[in-house]
């Protein structure tokens, strides 16, 4: 028996001048450890880093209140996770979380779902989701800063301007330029 880089371990019979692959099961091998299990390599600095400062920033704070379920909760955990770290690359969400040590964190759904996770983005396309978020996200920002978040700043850019009603409008705001004959604001000079 020999160790071939291109075929593996494989056996020589000098009787019929013929090479046969070696199983790990093979009873001539059993003991020997010739074929030891495959390491896991498992990414754990920057998932760490990231969920540190997520903590240290009161992220985790705000989506833990935010998302109370714990299957909700590390569901959108990864997903941040993914999307933040996956750096450009074309990774799944559920291939990415096997691969880094936050596969040992989240326990509560199958880490397979995240492939096609309706129920991720069915929850991020809500408005009672988001205005949750936001709402606890400025309660925890006022409790070093009062004045946190007492303006709107709303970009009306994709707004159209025919709004009557519409405060924001950059046209009804404007004396000079009328919803009638739209024309370019004034350069400053």
């Amino acid at each position: 028996m020999f160790l071939s880089p291109a075929r593996g371990l494989v056996a020589y019979d000098s009787a019929t001048d013929s090479f046969t692959s070696v199983e790990p099961d093979d009873a001539r091998i059993k003991g020997l450890d010739l074929f030891p299990e495959p390491e896991i390599h498992t990414v754990f600095g920057d998932v760490y880093l990231l969920l540190a400062v997520c903590k240290t920033s009161g992220l985790l704070e705000v989506l833990r209140t935010t998302v109370s379920q714990d299957t909700d909760y590390e569901r959108v955990l990864s997903h941040l996770l993914h999307a933040v770290l996956q750096d450009r690359s074309k990774i799944s969400c559920d291939d990415f979380i096997g691969k880094y040590f936050a596969s040992y964190l989240f326990r509560q759904f199958p880490t397979g779902s995240l492939g096609s996770d309706t129920l991720y983005f069915s929850m991020m396309g809500e408005d009672h989701s988001r205005l949750s978020f936001f709402r606890t996200f400025v309660s925890y920002i006022r409790k070093d800063d009062p004045g946190f978040g007492t303006g709107c700043c709303v970009n009306s850019t994709p707004l159209p301007n025919m709004f009557n009603n519409n405060p924001f409008n950059a046209l009804k705001g404007s004396p000079e330029l009328s919803v009638e004959s739209p024309r370019a604001l004034p350069e400053d000079d």
